[in-house]
C-alpha cells in the first residue's frame, strides 16, 4: 500500500472515530442538561402547588375570622373554584410527567453516554479500527434503551460541549446567539409557569394578610385606661381615665 493511501484511511478512521466521539458527547451533554432541567421542574411544580394549597387554605380562614369580611361571597367562592382547578391541574401535571424519575434516568443516559466518549478518547486509531463495529453497537444500543431527550435540549447540550471544548477562548457561558428564541422559549415556558403560580398565589397571602390586618386593627393605637384611685369625703372612688401614651 502506497504511503499516501496509508495516510488516507488514517485520515478516515480518525475522522469517523471523531464524529462518533462528538455525537455521543453532544448527547451526553443534552442528557445532563435534560435531567437539570427536570430536576427544576420538579421543585418549582411541586413548590407551587404547596404554596397554591397554603393560600386556598389561608385565603378562606383570614375571611372566615375577618370582620368584616375582606371578600364579597361570590368573589371568595370564585377565588376557590379556580384555586381548586388550578391545583388538580399541577397535581396531575405533577403525576403524569414524573419529573423527579425524568431527572434520574436522563442523569444515568448521560454518564453511560461520558463512558463510551471515554473509551473513544483513549484508543488509538489501530484499536478504534479493530473496535469499531462494537462501538458503534454501543452508541446504538444507548440510543435505543434510554429515553430521548427533546430537540431544544439538545441544542443547550451541543453548545456546553463547544463551550467546553473551547475554555481557551473568551466564552465563559453559553453562546445565547445561538440558541434561538423559539428554543429559548420552548426550555423556560414550562418553568415560568409554575414560578408566576407560586408569584401570584403569594401576592394574594400578602395582600390577604394587609387587609386582614387593617380591617380588623390590630396594629391601630389603643388607649391604654388605667385606674385612678382618689379619697374624698364620700370615701375611696375610682375613675377610669385614658392614658394618652
Amino acid at each position: 500500500m502506497k504511503p499516501k493511501t496509508i495516510k488516507v484511511v488514517i485520515e478516515m478512521m480518525s475522522s469517523n472515530r471523531e464524529k462518533l466521539r462528538v455525537k455521543s458527547k453532544n448527547t451526553a451533554y443534552a442528557r445532563f442538561f435534560s435531567a437539570r432541567r427536570y430536576k427544576k421542574l420538579n421543585s418549582y411544580s411541586l413548590f407551587s402547588l404547596t404554596v397554591a394549597s397554603f393560600s386556598l387554605i389561608f385565603m378562606t380562614l383570614v375571611d372566615k375570622y375577618s370582620d368584616p369580611k375582606l371578600f364579597i361571597e361570590s368573589t371568595l367562592d370564585l377565588i376557590q373554584l379556580i384555586s381548586a382547578i388550578i391545583i388538580a391541574a399541577i397535581s396531575l401535571a405533577i403525576s403524569l410527567s414524573n419529573y423527579s424519575e425524568k431527572s434520574i434516568k436522563m442523569l444515568k443516559s448521560g454518564e453511560d453516554f461520558n463512558e463510551l466518549v471515554r473509551k473513544l478518547e483513549n484508543l488509538s486509531d489501530d484499536d478504534y479500527e479493530q473496535q469499531k463495529n462494537s462501538l458503534n453497537a454501543e452508541y446504538n444500543s444507548l440510543i435505543k434503551n434510554s429515553e430521548n431527550h427533546q430537540e431544544f435540549e439538545f441544542i443547550y447540550g451541543k453548545n456546553e460541549r463547544k463551550r467546553e471544548e473551547n475554555k481557551r477562548e473568551e466564552n465563559n457561558g453559553v453562546n445565547n446567539s445561538e440558541i434561538s428564541y423559539y428554543t429559548k422559549l420552548k426550555n423556560y415556558t414550562t418553568l415560568y409557569s409554575f414560578i408566576s403560580i407560586s408569584v401570584i398565589y403569594i401576592t394574594f397571602v400578602i395582600v390577604a394578610l394587609i387587609l386582614f390586618t387593617y380591617r380588623n386593627g390590630l396594629f391601630a393605637d389603643s388607649q391604654k385606661t388605667i385606674s385612678n384611685t382618689t379619697i374624698t369625703d364620700k370615701g375611696i372612688v375610682e375613675k377610669n381615665v385614658k392614658s394618652n401614651l
